[in-house]
């Protein structure tokens, strides 16, 4: 059985010979982890497309032993300019948090929309990055269900629009101000 879906690679690891294990966060399936064939050759065709900070569209395919990436196409890449190293920093350590703090199959469209909204601001943002990884991780924990203190945080409805349909008590954001980093 074959499937496709829309996620972002927020992790990978080695796995035998040449190939290469990825987790995907997805908005129909939640978090996924699929291998990819020959992943680290140089002539392989899904090489250039599985990074992390990649938004795609995957073709998956289940397979008795696990699931397997058939193909890949990319959507848009929100990888951090290496001139913005704070970003970049910023951007993994939140990636790892996302990866550690929610279980394989777990569905929440509202955590894909908030890691989506992330990364777009993470690649073309002026926020800067600290303030950046606070809010994210708060409102991760908040959608996650693990509270964190209303006062505090102050809402900043600016970040990411979509929150504004979500109940008030859901999200919390730092106030985010142009100042230091």
């Amino acid at each position: 059985m074959t499937f496709r879906t829309t996620g972002i690679i927020i992790a990978k690891r080695d796995g035998r010979d040449a190939d290469r294990v990825f987790t995907i966060y997805t908005k129909e399936h939640g978090k996924i982890s699929a291998l990819a064939k020959s992943a680290k050759k140089i002539t392989s065709k899904l090489a250039g497309h599985l990074e992390l900070f990649t938004y795609a569209t995957f073709t998956i395919a289940r397979g008795r032993v696990g699931d397997h990436i058939a193909t890949v196409d990319v959507i848009k890449d929100y990888t951090p300019s290496l001139e913005k190293s704070d970003r970049l920093i910023a951007a993994l350590y939140c990636l790892e948090c996302t990866d550690q703090m929610i279980r394989t199959d777990q569905i929440d469209r509202d955590v894909f929309e908030l890691l989506l909204a992330f990364m777009q601001e993470v690649s073309t943002g002026t926020i800067p990055s600290s303030s950046l990884a606070r809010a994210y991780l708060c409102n991760l924990c908040n959608l996650l269900g693990y509270g964190v203190p209303h006062e505090q945080f102050s809402l900043q409805e600016h970040l990411f629009p979509y929150l504004n349909s979500l109940p008030k008590s859901q999200v919390y954001f730092e106030h985010l101000t142009s100042g230091s980093k």
